[in-house]
Formats: structure tokens, C-alpha cells, sequence
């Protein structure tokens, strides 16, 4: 279990045996200001699943390696096989960007991956402009040093988007803009990642600078069939 301590700047690995058997095993320590908010993952092999972190504060997502795991079924490994190792940290304002400072202009969200493995998904709010605000995609290369490839950008249609989720198939992407109060529905490429089109948009209320009306997330019902 991986917990992201936003405040701290520390993420906490525990090993799970039961529902009352849950001990830390290890605790990444992150620099200043980075600000680690959500995480996501990537099964890469029998033994190594990747790690995707997503920070607020700084605007990064950085990349782990994670070895000694077991994901060729439910059978349990010791976890003193688990070896944690950063393979790449990667800004989600675009090329050329670095760290940012924990200023509070610029806010990575929420971090997603497509159901292939091969395109990642970042929601980027800036707290200082009412133009739209932005997703970065990247192209996943787990086999490359640059695991991570920026490919480009989608408007979100609206500002503060503090969650989204991709459908089950990965066609659509759901955005609950928190601000515009808000939620966006955009068909992505499956073949590039990129995004084609918005072709949904429902207006939840009145614009809330306060962010206490706006959606705060989104997920898809698998059960959902949908047409367009």
C-alpha cells in the first residue's frame, strides 16, 4: 500500500498481511516543496510494476521502479524482496520546464494512465489565469531511459480540474472542473493519446472561486453503455 503525504513530502510503503496486519516498510523521502498528491501504476513484468507519482507543489510527476513484486497471481511474496528506485522525474508543464516553486500558481492533480499502458495523463490548474486550464499527455516507454515523452496538451474547458478518469476502454475522458463547476467529456485518440474532440459538457452551477459547490471528482459506472 503506497500512501503520498502531500504536507510532509514523504511517501509511505506499507506491507499488508490482514485487515489488522499493516506495517510500514519503507518511507521515500521527496525535497521540499514538492508537494506528492497521487499515485498510479503500471505492471511491467512479472516482477517489476512501475510507479507514477504526481506532485502539486513542484508540478512533477516522477517515475519509480518497483522490483520484488509478484504479479503473476494472488500468491504472496516476502516484502523484503521490494526494492523502490527513481527512474525519471518529469515536469507536467511542458518541455523545457523544471521544478516549479511551491507558489501556488501552477497545481498538478490527478495522474492517469490509458488501459494499454501507453499513454499518461496529468491535470494541470493554474490558480492565477481564467483561461481554460490544461492535461499534459505523455507517451509511456518503460523500456527507454525517457520513460516518459511529452506529447502534448487538451484544454480542459474549464478551470481547476481537481480530478478526471478515463472510461473503461479508454475512449473517453471525464474532467470535474471544481471552479467553472463543470464536467467535461473529451474522446481521446487511442492510437496517439491525443485528445480529438470535446463532445460532452454539463454546467453543474455558477462559477465558484470559493470551491465549495464545484465537482471534486469523476468515475465511469462500468455498467454504462454510451453511443454518440
Amino acid at each position: 500500500m503506497i500512501v503520498p503525504d502531500r504536507g510532509a513530502d514523504h511517501v509511505y510503503v506499507y506491507h499488508v498481511d490482514g485487515p489488522e496486519r499493516v506495517t510500514q516498510i519503507n518511507n521515500i523521502t521527496l525535497e521540499p516543496g514538492t508537494g506528492p498528491r497521487h499515485v498510479t501504476f503500471r505492471e511491467f513484468n512479472s516482477t517489476r510494476t512501475f510507479m507514477y507519482l504526481v506532485s502539486e507543489l513542484d508540478n512533477t510527476v516522477r517515475v519509480f521502479a518497483l522490483d520484488g513484486v509478484n504479479n503473476d497471481s494472488r500468491g504472496r511474496r516476502p516484502h523484503s524482496f521490494l526494492s523502490i528506485a527513481l527512474v525519471q522525474i518529469v515536469s507536467t508543464l511542458g518541455p523545457g520546464s523544471n521544478r516549479s516553486e511551491p507558489n501556488n500558481i501552477n497545481l498538478a492533480a490527478e495522474v492517469a494512465l490509458s488501459n494499454d499502458g501507453m499513454f499518461a495523463y496529468v491535470s494541470n490548474r493554474n490558480t492565477v489565469s481564467y483561461s481554460t486550464d490544461k492535461l499534459a499527455i505523455y507517451s509511456v516507454h518503460p523500456d527507454e531511459s525517457e520513460h516518459l515523452v511529452y506529447i502534448g496538451s487538451t484544454p480542459t474547458y474549464g478551470k481547476i480540474p481537481r480530478h478526471f478518469s478515463l472510461s473503461h476502454d479508454s475512449r473517453f475522458i471525464a474532467v470535474a472542473n471544481e471552479v467553472s463547476n463543470n464536467l467535461i467529456i473529451l474522446e481521446r485518440n487511442q492510437t496517439s493519446g491525443l485528445v480529438n474532440s470535446m463532445v460532452g459538457n454539463v454546467t453543474l452551477g455558477e462559477f465558484d472561486v470559493t470551491q465549495n459547490d464545484g465537482p471534486m471528482a469523476v468515475v465511469w459506472d462500468s455498467n454504462f453503455k454510451y453511443s454518440l
